[in-house]
């Protein structure tokens, strides 16, 4: 039914304009004489994880996923994180809402030895990669990290540098073991 999610309306006559930017509004309705204008507005169901307990999270398929923009008013510009600290852009662009979706990453908080172990099974808080992972899609939090993979058969050491993005490794297989490297502790996003 047309206002069923936003009604605009005047208390007292004259011209109003209303902009929407960037957002899911849903079914708009508006009192004549309104001027009312969108820009990459969507009207679909958001998919929350779970409303009805307050979990405005997206879930998976959502609409709202990655069809944001980072193209905002400076000041205050894009935060970094969403709200519940994650990075503010995970995938091509930010989503809609206050949460980013990260779906089912690896979220791993780097220890302060700077120094740590991915392997291929999940122990002492180390991360346990379900999949093979594209290092260019590692979002991290420190000024840089470094992988490092020994390949025994041949004792050849393969590695990957953030700051540069390119080594002789790309990518991160779920069988094997990985030294990882950070310039300070911080979280990597590790997608799976």
């Amino acid at each position: 039914e047309p206002g069923q999610d936003l009604y605009i309306g005047e208390l007292n006559p004259g011209q109003t304009t209303v902009n929407a930017f960037h957002s899911d509004i849903g079914d708009v309705a508006t009192e004549p004489g309104i001027n009312y204008s969108t820009v990459n507005v969507i009207n679909a169901d958001p998919l929350f994880v779970n409303p009805l307990v307050d979990n405005y999270h997206l879930d998976n398929g959502s609409p709202c996923i990655d069809t944001g923009t980072t193209v905002v008013p400076i000041p205050p510009g894009l935060p970094t994180t969403d709200l519940d600290g994650n990075p503010r852009i995970w995938g091509a662009e930010p989503d809609i809402g206050v949460y980013e979706w990260i779906g089912n990453a690896i979220v791993w908080d780097c220890p302060l030895s700077l120094v740590a172990l991915i392997s291929p099974y999940p122990a002492n808080d180390r991360p346990f990669l379900a999949t093979a992972v594209d290092l260019s899609q590692v979002i991290y939090e420190s000024t840089w990290f470094q992988v490092y993979y020994l390949d025994e058969a041949t004792g050849t050491v393969f590695w990957y540098d953030s700051i540069l993005e390119s080594g002789t490794l790309v990518w991160l297989q779920p069988w094997d073991y990985y030294y990882v490297v950070v310039s300070n502790p911080c979280d990597l996003y590790i997608p799976q």
